[in-house]
């Protein structure tokens, strides 16, 4: 999946997004040299997925708590846990 954000194109692998009904994570690389997972925060609207800046409706408060611990879930299964700094990816970029 592609993502957008102030006009910067990011690509995801579809094993790296957890999709709830409106809100999801993206699990992202923190730079080109740098394996660290990051993580944005996604919102749904009519079908499109976006970079979540302005927030959304605290009704979907539990789909996103249900995402963030899938996406939690699995770096713990996939990514290498690296001390005081989060988790890698496994794979090399």
């Amino acid at each position: 999946m592609r993502l957008y954000e102030s006009e910067i194109e990011t690509e995801v692998l579809d094993e790296h997004l957890f999709l709830g009904e409106c809100a999801g994570i993206a699990l992202i690389p923190r730079g080109p040299l740098d394996n660290h997972i990051m993580f944005i925060i996604l919102t749904e609207d009519d079908g499109n997925w976006f970079v979540s800046n302005d927030g959304f409706s605290s009704f979907w408060l539990d789909d996103l708590h249900i995402q963030l611990n899938r996406a939690k879930k699995w770096m713990e299964k996939n990514a290498t846990k690296d001390g005081d700094f989060g988790y890698k990816f496994k794979d090399t970029i």
